[in-house]
């Protein structure tokens, strides 16, 4: 992970002269397989992650303002019940989602049953979350943070734990 930033622009760099050599198109195939190198992957699990926090937020947004337009003020007389019942709602669509496209796009299936797969992977995200409920609790408690921010803590803290658990526990690295 810490030599990430060198290992991407060697990558890009090898990218570049492949491309020259076959083309594009084939160049690129090359870099989406799941069997592509560790800063590939990690990209690619960033590209999908910044997709996943698209769809935590718009399901996140969604509920909160159905919340809000059903029972005015919810948000602010209850916030951290509301944010705690948000994040576990936008929390599904999200898992559903990385799982299908970490499994296609970044590492390489087949360590397990798909069903015991995914059953790993939600364990995983399930525990991470939980882990993000602790921070959502602290920054809500602890500081004036405003609620977007306590979200995207979130994301940061899970996108960590996440990559680590399923590169090395779930998928084949």
């Amino acid at each position: 992970m810490l030599t990430y930033p060198y290992n991407f622009c060697k990558d890009l760099a090898k990218l570049k002269r492949q491309a020259a050599i076959i083309g594009w198109n084939q160049a690129l195939r090359e870099v989406i397989r799941p069997d592509s190198s560790a800063s590939w992957q990690f990209t690619k699990y960033l590209i999908i992650g910044f997709t996943a926090v698209l769809i935590f937020y718009a399901t996140y947004g969604m509920f909160r303002l159905l919340v809000e337009t059903i029972l005015p003020g919810s948000f602010t007389n209850q916030r951290l019940s509301w944010n705690l019942l948000s994040i576990f709602l936008a929390f599904i669509p999200t898992n559903l989602f990385t799982y299908h496209t970490n499994r296609r796009w970044v590492f390489l299936d087949g360590k397990y049953s798909q069903r015991k797969e995914f059953i790993l992977f939600t364990t995983g995200a399930a525990i991470s979350f939980f882990i993000c409920q602790f921070v959502v609790f602290g920054l809500i408690h602890y500081t004036i943070v405003n609620d977007f921010v306590v979200t995207f803590s979130v994301i940061l803290v899970s996108t960590g734990i996440n990559f680590l658990f399923r590169k090395f526990f779930v998928f084949h690295g």
